[in-house]
């Protein structure tokens, strides 16, 4: 690749050559280079974006990596992903002449790259939530084991892009990294995929059966997603609310929903319950528009997509207490304390029955979502990217209307 006569800046896609490529961190990558590349300061050549769609390199045009080619190549396993960013991503950049390489997240950040790196911090989950083990022990091991490997990586970018307030708070109380030192950036939600066009829902609803009209939990079984807490929850005013509960996700920690499953069948709910686990994303939306609310009982996140999601499609959200839904939802959603089944159950027969309460927090999802855009996701990344690179030529981004409010 010839040497570029404008800053040159490279989108890291290789979460996506992954088994994990169709998670939110791949999908985050290409909803921001294609926005990136259709911002005014990029197409006027100020800067230059291009991609890294595998560890082992090219560097490639940015309208090169659009095609998602690296999705039709068998995935790697993670371990070899890693070796091969500390290896071979560092000279492949420096062939490049990239002046700025954009990691979406700290997990063996290229050696010997040659050129600034900032990196998306989604969460510190590992630290602040870490796996339970039998030994009490163990866990206060890892946590300080995950710890020392994160304030070391955080060290090593220039600069930290945190997609909540949430997680940049904890970058600085857990990690002490200094705030000047962390950019907030949003996420954004497609609004080509999810928005209230409900003209193939009922195909949708036919291919999964899905019960009569009832909840949806979006997510995969990790251990602080709470699902039980929900199907506790639900399962015990069954009998007094006529609606079902569709779980949507994969079962990659554990066997969790597939423990509920059975669960459901011996208390004779199997009828009214669906766990959905290969569900692609253009079919997610009728079912979010399906539900009569979407609940989000998470104990811990660094942001909230399925709230955005779901509030974009016209689903009422019911979410869990814990920090960085309330700074996505906002007064949009209904929220309830997330270790408590029976402060859960209260939410789910409130709106089952308030019918004037389901249309207030629609109307006022549709408002919050439309604050969520890829666009803007873009705009404030490409702001930091050229804080770093050209200090005296500062791209401003408009804040979110929620934040002009305050």
């Amino acid at each position: 690749m010839h040497k570029p006569t404008v800053p040159r800046v490279c989108i890291d896609l290789t979460p996506n050559e992954t088994l994990d490529r169709h998670g939110g961190i791949g999908r985050y990558g290409y909803y921001l280079l294609e926005q990136l590349l259709q911002l005014r300061a990029v197409q006027a050549g100020q800067v230059e974006i291009v991609a890294l769609p595998t560890s082992t390199g090219p560097v490639l045009s940015g309208h090169e990596a659009l095609e998602r080619s690296v999705l039709l190549q068998p995935p790697i396993h993670f371990g070899q992903h890693r070796r091969n960013r500390r290896l071979f991503t560092g000279p492949a950049l420096r062939r490049a002449h990239v002046s700025l390489f954009h990691a979406l997240q700290p997990v063996a950040l290229p050696l010997f790259a040659g050129c600034r790196i900032v990196c998306t911090i989604h969460d510190l989950i590992p630290i602040v939530v870490p796996r339970p083990y039998p030994r009490k022990w163990k866990v206060g091991y890892r946590r300080q084991r995950e710890k020392i490997d994160w304030a070391f990586r955080a060290k090593r970018a220039d600069h930290l892009v945190a997609i909540s307030e949430w997680t940049a708070n904890d970058l600085v109380t857990v990690l002490d990294v200094p705030r000047s030192k962390i950019t907030t950036v949003h996420h954004g939600v497609d609004e080509r995929i999810f928005n209230a066009d409900s003209a193939n829902d009922a195909a949708i609803v036919k291919k999964y059966a899905l019960p009569e009209r009832g909840f949806v939990c979006v997510s995969s079984d990790h251990y602080r997603k709470n699902h039980r807490v929900l199907f506790d929850a639900w399962s015990s005013v069954a009998p007094r609310i006529p609606g079902g509960l569709v779980f949507v996700g994969h079962a990659i920690y554990g066997s969790t929903l597939s423990d509920i499953q059975d669960e459901a069948r011996k208390r004779g709910l199997s009828a009214r319950f669906r766990w959905l686990s290969n569900v692609d994303d253009r079919e997610l939306p009728a079912i979010y528009r399906w539900a009569r609310a979407t609940v989000a009982p998470s104990l811990y996140e660094g942001f909230g997509m399925t709230l955005i999601e779901a509030m974009a499609c016209g689903s009422p959200v019911i979410a869990a207490r814990n920090g960085v839904y309330e700074e996505v939802g906002g007064d949009a959603v209904l929220t309830f304390d997330g270790a408590s089944a029976n402060d859960l159950s209260e939410r789910l027969l409130r709106l089952s029955s308030d019918d004037a309460l389901g249309a207030r927090l629609r109307t006022l999802g549709f408002e919050r979502a439309r604050n969520f855009t890829w666009r803007r996701t873009a705009e404030a990344t490409l702001a930091v990217y050229m804080r770093l690179l050209c200090p005296a030529h500062v791209i401003e981004y408009p804040v979110f209307e929620a934040e002009q409010r305050e």
